[in-house]
């Protein structure tokens, strides 16, 4: 009883954001990529500015805007990329209802499904399942005591 306990508060600790669906392995290589890419229009756009030349130069030569190159310089730094926030989900709305009867051990997704389905959810299936699929992994990390 004392790890079904520990096993709720665990996943209770789990925030709406910790178990969106994960950034795809692809989408996390196009991003690095640009970063790099960046970087290195950053190092170029240095070297021509050791070498003398105004922002205008520097801008149609490295085929950028004069603005871009002048906040690029007057931080100092190369300047990170923000992320930019997801949209809020259709299924947001529905996500505490989903993690409390998660909690009281509900697994069957497509049953899930259904009843926030009646409550009035217009997305897929496949949605609800990949959000499922964090949880189910969270379960996996928690200990279970298999004699209780």
């Amino acid at each position: 009883m004392e790890d079904l306990d520990q096993n709720m508060q665990s996943n209770q600790a789990i925030s709406i954001e910790e178990w969106r669906p994960k950034e795809p392995a692809q989408a996390e290589k196009v991003r690095l990529a640009r970063r790099a890419e960046r970087h290195a229009r950053y190092q170029q756009l240095l070297e021509l500015r050791a070498l003398g030349l105004g922002t205008k130069d520097i801008a149609r030569q490295l085929d950028m805007s004069q603005r871009t190159v002048q906040r690029w310089l007057a931080a100092g730094t190369f300047p990170e990329a923000t992320r930019r926030h997801k949209k809020q989900s259709s299924f947001d709305s529905f996500a505490p209802y989903m993690l409390k009867r998660w909690q009281e051990g509900e697994r069957n997704g497509l049953a899930l499904w259904r009843e926030i389905k009646a409550q009035g959810y217009t997305g897929s299936e496949r949605t609800v399942y990949r959000y499922l699929e964090t949880l189910k992994q969270a379960d996996m990390q928690t200990p279970v005591n298999p004699h209780s």
